[in-house]
C-alpha cells in the first residue's frame, strides 16, 4: 500500500512538472485514472472519514442539481471574470471574524442605452458597452464626496442612475447612516446627488434595495431598510424608518412608509405592479413575501427563525454528554397571521442566506410557465427557481440550482 502510494504522488508530481494548468491536470485526472486509483488518492490525501462525508452529503442532496442543469432545463451558462476592487466590509465576516477581502459588486442594465453597469462594494463603477466583445471600461465619478462605507444596491429609473450605500459621521465607524444617490447617465462622468438619509444611525446596515415603482400616480422608487440585532425593535417603531420599506419620488421630496415589520430585506422586484420581495430571516426563516402597502411583515415579534444563540454559536448545535445546549424557549411568534401580521409566502427552514430575487418572463424557457422567480443566495451558493400561483397567495414549488458561488444581485436581459 505504501509503495502504490508513493507512485501515485510521483504520477501527480510528474503531471505538475509537466504542465503548470491545474485545471487542466484536474480535467486529465477525472478522464483517465480509473476508479479505484481516485479512490486511493483521495484516501490518501483526505482519509477515510473525509470520502464518508462526502458521501454522506451527495446522499443528502439526492437529485440536485447545479448550473448549467436544472430539473427540467439547460442553461447555457458563461462565466466572464470582472476587473473589480476587492473590499472586506461583508457583514458576515465581520461576525465571523474573518479576514478576507472579496469582489462584492451589484449589476444593473440600462435600457435606454444598452450598457451594462457593474458598482463593486466601494464604488468603483464600470460600465460594459459590448458584452458579447466585453469592452469593460471604469467610469469617472464623485461618490467620494459621499463618504461611503459599502454600496448596498443599484438601479437604472429612466436615464438615472439610483446607489444605496451605507455611510458614517465624524470618523463614528460603529453606527451607520443608509443614503440614496443619483445621477443622469452618461459616458464621461457621472454625478451624483443626495436625495434621502436616514435621520439615525444604526449599528448594522445589512440592507437597502431600490426599485423603480408607482405609488398613488408618483413616479419613485420603493428603498427597504433593515433592523436586525439590537436595533431589531425599530421595525416596528413609526418614528423610524429602519425595519421598513418606504417610497420615495425621484427627487427625494416625498416619503412614505410603505410597509413595516422587515429584518433584513435584500431583495424586491416589481412585475405588474406585484411587489415580491426577500428577507433574511435570524437562525432560519428566510422569508418570501408578498408585499402590499400598509402592512405589517411581524419583525421583530412573528419569526420562523430564532435567535442564533438558539442553535448554539451561529446556528452550530453542539452537544456536551445528554445536555443539549443552547435549547430555550422560542422567543418569536410562530404565526405571523394569528398576532395580526403578514404571513410570509414562503420560508426557508434552514436559511439559505437570502438575497436579490427576480422574475423571469414566460419566453425564457419552454418548461418554465407559470410565475417563476429566481432567488439568489449567499451561504446557499445556489439560485433557487421559485413558483408562485397565478392568485400569488402561495409558494407552489421551490427548486435549488447550485452554483458554487455566492450570488449577491441578479438581472434578467432578453438582449443587451
Amino acid at each position: 500500500m505504501k509503495k502504490k502510494s508513493v507512485l501515485l504522488v510521483l504520477i501527480i508530481l510528474i503531471l505538475v512538472s509537466v504542465t503548470s494548468n491545474l485545471g487542466e491536470i484536474r480535467k486529465y485526472l477525472r478522464k483517465n485514472l480509473p476508479p479505484e486509483i481516485k479512490v486511493s488518492i483521495k484516501k490518501f490525501f483526505f482519509g477515510e472519514e473525509y470520502l464518508l462525508r462526502i458521501k454522506e452529503l451527495n446522499s443528502m442532496n439526492y437529485n440536485q442539481k447545479a448550473l448549467p442543469g436544472t430539473q427540467f432545463e439547460i442553461i447555457d451558462l458563461k462565466k466572464i471574470k470582472l476587473d473589480l476592487t476587492s473590499t472586506n466590509k461583508i457583514h458576515y465576516f465581520k461576525v465571523m471574524n474573518y479576514d478576507k477581502k472579496v469582489k462584492k459588486f451589484y449589476i444593473d442594465i440600462d435600457k435606454i442605452n444598452k450598457n451594462i453597469i457593474v458598482v463593486s462594494g466601494n464604488g468603483n463603477i464600470k460600465i460594459i458597452q459590448d458584452f458579447n466583445k466585453f469592452k469593460e471600461n471604469e467610469l469617472k465619478n464623485n461618490l467620494s464626496e459621499f463618504n461611503i462605507h459599502s454600496v448596498l444596491d443599484i438601479e437604472f429609473v429612466n436615464n438615472e442612475l439610483f446607489i444605496s450605500s451605507s455611510t458614517f459621521r465624524n470618523n463614528k465607524t460603529d453606527c451607520f447612516y443608509v443614503q440614496l444617490l443619483k445621477s443622469e447617465v452618461n459616458t464621461k462622468k457621472l454625478k451624483f446627488k443626495k436625495i434621502y438619509e436616514t435621520k439615525n444611525c444604526i449599528g448594522n446596515i445589512l440592507a437597502s434595495r431600490i426599485h423603480k415603482y408607482i405609488h398613488r400616480k408618483v413616479e419613485g422608487v420603493l428603498l427597504t431598510l433593515g433592523a436586525s440585532g439590537d436595533d431589531r425593535d425599530l421595525a416596528q417603531d413609526d418614528n423610524s424608518h429602519f425595519g421598513k420599506i418606504i417610497f420615495l419620488n425621484l427627487n427625494g421630496e416625498k416619503i412614505e412608509v410603505f410597509s413595516k415589520g422587515h429584518r433584513n430585506p435584500q431583495g424586491i422586484t416589481v412585475n405588474n405592479n406585484i411587489i415580491i420581495s426577500t428577507e433574511h430571516g435570524p437562525y432560519g426563516g428566510d422569508e418570501i413575501n408578498k408585499i402590499e402597502y400598509n402592512k405589517n411583515y411581524g419583525w421583530p415579534i412573528a419569526s420562523y427563525g430564532e435567535p442564533y444563540s438558539f442553535g448554539g454559536d451561529y446556528g452550530r448545535l453542539y452537544s456536551d454528554g445528554n445536555v443539549i445546549k443552547g435549547r430555550d424557549d422560542f422567543v418569536f411568534k410562530k404565526s405571523h397571521s394569528k398576532n395580526n401580521f403578514s404571513e410570509p409566502l414562503f420560508a426557508f427552514v434552514p436559511s439559505i442566506g437570502i438575497s436579490e430575487i427576480i422574475k423571469v418572463p414566460k419566453d425564457f424557457s419552454k418548461y418554465w410557465k407559470i410565475n417563476n422567480y429566481l432567488v439568489t443566495s449567499l451561504s446557499g451558493r445556489s439560485i433557487y427557481r421559485v413558483e408562485i400561483d397565478n392568485q400569488f397567495n402561495k409558494v407552489l414549488f421551490v427548486e435549488k440550482i447550485y452554483i458554487g458561488e455566492r450570488i449577491r444581485d441578479i438581472k434578467y436581459s432578453k438582449k443587451t
